[in-house]
């Protein structure tokens, strides 16, 4: 079954191409456009980060940008009702999907962030559409998604080396199973919660639920939140994402910094010049991390086939857009653009 999903996805990833709705672009070129006919506006840039991406060493370098670029960078915490951070699919609340007026008081205090002034605001949320005219410029940075699984399993269930005082707390109540422990018990359990299988042993997915949560969930922070085909994470889910993947000026690759960097300068220089002179260094990092073996990997890609895909056509994406950036002869018009004092 999983074989004939991914060759239907395949076959859908081609027709979307031949219609042009993927077609390679100049980012310079087009984010130009899209300021000069207002459909986006160049004061406001939103980072809708993914955790376990390196988006907290992002952040950092916003602040250290901000200063010497004169716009704010807003860190924004994640409201109470959002449930991403914890694993559930940003597209919805854990108990039901978001009502309109959510979204509306969402977006209303991030273009009140903007208001006579240049900002990055970012938080962790799914793609949120905005009305043409009000659009803010769209950033993100996704992760290997095998990698970026495990360091989000890790991080919840062991904590991280800023905040270990609360591993012995998490522990307590989820327990210290091994993710090859979690993912035995989820293809040996064949019910949800705590019940019995069919083989008489007792099941207590709760108890994993901070891995399972995270199968294929970030391909959902490109898919809009608030709409029907993202209610779930499917092959629907997948094709939405792709689709709104090249509705971002700019998304990074935490395996390809360098190259990352470099789009981020040749698209947004108003916001990212300097970027690449910047140290790396990760803000937060897993107190523990362990080896897996071949078949735990085979069986993560396979659970996590719709985030690979989507994790493979970003980094085709990257190389396309970074080539076509780097080229493009409409850069010293877009900065003027968006930064008078260069024109």
């Amino acid at each position: 079954m999983r074989w004939l999903t991914c060759t239907l996805l395949v076959n859908t990833l081609i027709l979307i191409t031949k219609t042009g709705a993927i077609a390679q672009i100049d980012p310079v070129h087009r984010l130009l456009t899209s300021i000069s006919i207002g459909t986006r506006r160049p004061d406001l840039v939103l980072y809708t980060r993914v955790p376990k991406t390196g988006s907290s060493s992002f952040q950092r370098h916003l602040d250290a940008l901000a200063s010497k670029l004169n716009y704010t960078a807003f860190h924004f915490s994640t409201p109470p009702w959002i449930y991403c951070s914890s694993g559930f699919t940003p597209c919805r609340r854990k108990d039901r999907p978001f009502l309109p007026y959510e979204l509306d008081r969402h977006r209303k205090r991030i273009l009140a962030m903007a208001n006579g002034t240049h900002a990055v605001v970012d938080f962790h949320f799914a793609y949120l559409r905005f009305v043409a005219n009000t659009a803010p410029i769209h950033i993100n940075i996704v992760r290997e998604p095998i990698s970026r699984l495990i360091s989000h399993y890790n991080y919840m269930r062991f904590g991280s080396e800023r905040k270990s005082e609360n591993r012995r707390d998490y522990i307590r109540e989820y327990g210290a199973l091994s993710i090859q422990e979690c993912i035995d018990l989820y293809f040996t359990c064949q019910c949800v919660g705590d019940c019995r299988s069919e083989q008489s042993s007792t099941c207590t997915q709760g108890r994993c639920l901070d891995l399972y949560s995270g199968f294929n969930s970030q391909m959902m922070y490109f898919c809009p939140v608030g709409t029907a085909v993202c209610a779930d994470k499917n092959a629907s889910a997948l094709v939405e994402a792709l689709r709104m993947l090249h509705e971002y000026e700019a998304v990074g690759i935490t395996e390809s910094p360098q190259e990352s960097m470099r789009l981020f300068e040749a698209v947004l220089p108003r916001y990212f010049k300097g970027l690449s002179e910047l140290e790396q260094k990760h803000v937060r990092q897993s107190s523990t991390k362990a080896e897996l073996s071949k078949q735990l990997l085979d069986q993560l890609m396979d659970l996590n086939s719709l985030d690979v895909q989507f994790y493979e056509h970003a980094v085709k994406l990257l190389s396309e857009r970074l080539q076509a950036a780097e080229a493009s002869p409409w850069r010293q018009q877009l900065q003027g653009l968006m930064n008078p004092q260069y024109r």
